[in-house]
């Protein structure tokens, strides 16, 4: 069976057609978002994608697998919900048989099963990683383990940024010792963010008055997104400011909690929940803000800052490794300490009295968007990393 695999992966290589599996179990929104920037711009001359996800633990919507299904790739359910059900590893086994996968790209925790699958039948695995490690992994848990002993057989990594490298490196998670790396940004196509609907007509559709100030925030409502302190912070700029309106896309478990917080706050009539957007909505109300808001705890990059400066917005964000990556702290935003609610209203404050400041640091974060997290940097280093990784398949295959 190997054999044959590898006899499949010779010709697919002469022919510069190279079959990659993206597996996720489909619970972390921001993965798809990366899938789906893969697929959507990937030499589909070259690469074969498949994509497959367990429906059990899902999050994306009815509409994005639509969306997944009209695109040129093969999409397959994975049964089970937990990591080692027997019939989603069967499934698994299936899909690579079928589709002569050359490359597992996995970007969550089927990750580690999929290291042995991979090995078995002579398909390269790579895992994308794309934030800091959970500090609350003793060496001595068995996640921890199965995930170190699984990394033996990882060909390579992709991180979502340098800081989120270096804290991986650093924590011994997984044995990096012979694992190609490559640090591969979260991208913005700058080109799909055209000139919006006018903003008297957007403002009118979520019913804000056309003279407030615009403040947003973008995320799942979890305890990671750090919502919760973002509305003290604004409870502490009404104090000061009544001409400025906070709008809060997403959705998630904590949403009841936080419209009660709203109206424990007393500032219920000036906050905009507007539930699950899709993205030509998200970029509606990003051309209608004027400070772009992350309140995050952790964050391995943060797409939505990245969008947000792209349209020109200067963002106030709390200290992560993905805001280090991509905001520079007093040219394209300012970064406060998180859970520090009065550090950040005094951030969003101070631009507020500034408003030449404030374009100068959008025209800022618009240029290092372009420069730095295009969608032709972001798909040639995937093009780049998946032959050099089969390149030392074909290499061990001639030893």
């Amino acid at each position: 069976m190997m054999n044959n695999h590898h006899k499949r992966f010779k010709l697919s290589t002469k022919e510069n057609n190279i079959n990659v599996l993206l597996l996720s179990i489909g619970a972390i929104a921001g993965n798809l978002r990366h899938i789906l920037d893969i697929i959507e711009n990937i030499d589909s001359n070259r690469f074969n994608m498949s994509i497959s996800y367990k429906p059990e633990c899902n999050r994306w919507t009815h509409e994005d697998l639509r969306y997944i299904r009209n695109q040129n790739v093969n999409l397959y359910q994975l049964r089970g919900k937990h990591l080692l059900n027997l019939y989603g590893i069967i499934d698994i086994v299936k899909i690579i048989k079928k589709e002569s996968i050359d490359i597992i790209h996995c970007f969550d925790s089927l990750g580690m099963i999929a290291r042995i699958i991979g090995k078995l039948f002579g398909c390269k695995t790579i895992h994308h990683i794309g934030n800091s490690p959970d500090k609350n992994l003793t060496r001595i848990s068995k996640p921890f383990i199965f995930n170190f002993l699984t990394s033996f057989y990882l060909d390579g990594v992709t991180f979502c940024g340098h800081e989120v490298r270096k804290s991986n490196l650093s924590h011994g998670f997984i044995y990096w010792n012979g694992t190609k790396q490559i640090v591969i940004h979260d991208c913005v196509d700058a080109d799909k963010i055209k000139a919006s609907t006018d903003p008297l007509i957007i403002k009118n559709k979520y019913g804000i008055d056309p003279r407030q100030i615009i403040l947003t925030n973008i995320g799942y409502f979890n305890e990671q997104k750090g919502q919760s302190y973002l509305l003290r912070c604004f409870h502490y700029i009404k104090m000061t400011r009544q001409d400025v309106t906070l709008v809060i896309v997403g959705w998630g478990h904590l949403e009841g909690h936080l419209k009660m917080l709203s109206l424990e706050l007393g500032i219920q009539e000036s906050v905009v929940f507007t539930g699950k957007l899709n993205q030509d909505e998200v970029y509606e109300v990003l051309s209608i803000t004027d400070i772009f808001v992350l309140s995050s705890l952790w964050e391995g990059f943060g797409i939505v800052t990245a969008e947000a400066m792209a349209h020109c917005k200067p963002v106030v964000s709390t200290d992560t490794d993905g805001s280090r990556e991509v905001i520079i702290d007093g040219t394209t935003g300012i970064i406060v300490p998180p859970k520090d609610s009065e550090a950040m209203a005094k951030a969003i404050l101070f631009l507020l009295e500034r408003p030449i400041l404030m374009a100068e640091m959008g025209k800022s974060g618009k240029k290092r968007v372009e420069k730095y997290f295009n969608t032709r940097q972001f798909i040639s280093k995937h093009e780049s990393f998946y032959r050099e990784i089969l390149k030392q398949n074909l290499n061990e295959q001639m030893v």
